[in-house]
């Protein structure tokens, strides 16, 4: 949240509120992934919407976890 808040601020972009969830999930098979989820209060074009999804990917710690786990996010 704290790379995406600053992204934006860096680019001139209003994102206005928002929030993120997540959620570590694991099966009986030993596979683990992460659910995140990303709110926002306005609702955002199509294109914004995509560099959203582009942003989380790149942020630290989602390119750290992805070294051992999935992480599905999707904007609700």
């Amino acid at each position: 949240m704290i790379t995406l808040r600053m992204y934006a601020q860096h680019k001139g972009l209003d994102l206005g509120e928002f929030t993120v969830e997540a959620d570590f999930n694991a099966n009986k098979e030993g596979k683990e992934w992460v659910e995140r989820r990303l709110s926002f209060a306005t609702p955002l074009s199509e294109e914004l919407h995509q560099k959203v999804l582009d942003i989380c990917q790149k942020t630290p710690v989602t390119k750290t976890l992805l070294r051992s786990v999935e992480i599905n996010t999707t904007i609700i």
